[in-house]
């Protein structure tokens, strides 16, 4: 029971920072958004979206 409970436990942290990873390349996205305005026009930037 102790082996599957430790594979458990490696896979649970595995998919875990899988979703933080993500989390943050979407908060990413998100205040790059925001701060878009503020920041000098660049034309591949504003062609991308």
């Amino acid at each position: 029971m102790n082996i599957i409970g430790e594979q458990i436990e490696e896979r649970v942290m595995q998919e875990a920072t899988v979703l933080t990873e993500f989390f943050l390349i979407l908060f990413g996205i998100k205040t790059g958004l925001l701060f878009k305005p503020l920041s000098p026009p660049n034309p591949f930037k504003q062609s991308q979206v």
